[in-house]
């Protein structure tokens, strides 16, 4: 049976509606405290989120564009294209785990209505970067373990998605850890718990 072709304007309206959702239902208190209890200046973290908003705006904004007359999108610079950012793809350890992710209820179900909110929200920054050195909320940091390096991102009540780069060929740095800036795909391993 033939795949069906993805949808990719209907992928980035979801992700941007999704990084509106997530920005709009947190209150400037909510936000604060994520700043600091990541440990990082609130102005900092504000600058970086700008310029990730700013960059997909742009990108949206030139996707809509594309939807002109085919005269407008032959004056636009080929230099122009170098400027669409992609965001990071996500892919999940198994079925039941992107059946959580996805659905609000299931999520909620399964962890509680304050955790929920933060998956939600945490999974809509992902989507929203460009890479994992782009997220910063839920204090990302990476985790050594046996096989491969992980990365764990804070939800609530002492629960956190990890995830580990999704490439074929890692990208390394010469010290021999991943460059988690050149990592574009990433899988999501689990959402885990204190109390587990």
């Amino acid at each position: 049976m033939p795949e069906t072709p993805r949808d990719y304007e209907a992928e980035l309206r979801a992700i941007m509606e999704a990084l509106g959702e997530s920005v709009a239902e947190a209150s400037n208190e909510d936000v604060l405290r994520e700043a600091r209890d990541a440990g990082e200046a609130p102005r900092v973290i504000a600058d970086r989120v700008r310029n990730v908003l700013k960059r997909a705006a742009r990108n949206y904004e030139e996707r809509q564009l594309g939807g002109l007359s085919s005269e407008l999108t032959n004056r636009l610079a080929p230099e122009d294209e170098s400027d669409i950012v992609a965001t990071l793809e996500l892919a999940f350890a198994n079925k039941s785990l992107r059946q959580l992710c996805e659905s609000e209820a299931k999520a909620t179900r399964g962890f509680g209505g304050r955790v929920a909110q933060r998956l939600r929200r945490r999974l809509a920054d992902l989507r929203a970067a460009t890479s994992v050195k782009d997220l910063v909320a839920g204090r990302p940091r990476e985790l050594e373990s046996v096989r491969r390096r992980n990365v764990s991102v804070e939800l609530a009540e002492g629960s956190r998605i990890v995830f580990c780069a999704n490439h074929n060929t890692i990208p390394m740095l010469s010290s021999g850890g991943v460059d988690w800036s050149s990592v574009s795909r990433i899988k999501i391993l689990r959402i885990e718990s204190d109390d587990a």
